[in-house]
């Protein structure tokens, strides 16, 4: 299992069936536990937001269902044992 925070990597349902190609959404949350949510359109496009946890225009309520999000994505991909679904976080290990 990796360690802190990793990736969740969701594979979309209408995605093409080869992985290099494939349409995912990437979930992760932060040392600050700030919710990364970054979307990769066939592994060439990468765009994303941060819900911070503190100093944000999002609701307490807001911020712990995306916090509740990742930690459901989290266990549905360990529970599917699709670990090649999940990657080291990079914003917080080292290289």
């Amino acid at each position: 299992m990796i360690d802190g925070f990793p990736i969740v990597k969701i594979l979309s349902d209408y995605t093409p069936s080869d992985y290099n190609s494939a349409n995912f959404l990437d979930v992760f949350m932060d040392i600050n536990t700030d919710v990364h949510f970054i979307t990769h359109i066939n592994n060439k496009t990468e765009k994303g937001i941060r819900i911070a946890m503190s100093g944000t225009r999002y609701s307490y309520e807001f911020r712990c269902a995306c916090q509740d999000f990742y930690k459901a994505c989290l266990k549905e991909i360990q529970n599917t044992n699709r670990s090649d679904l999940i990657e080291s976080n990079r914003f917080i290990h080292n290289k």
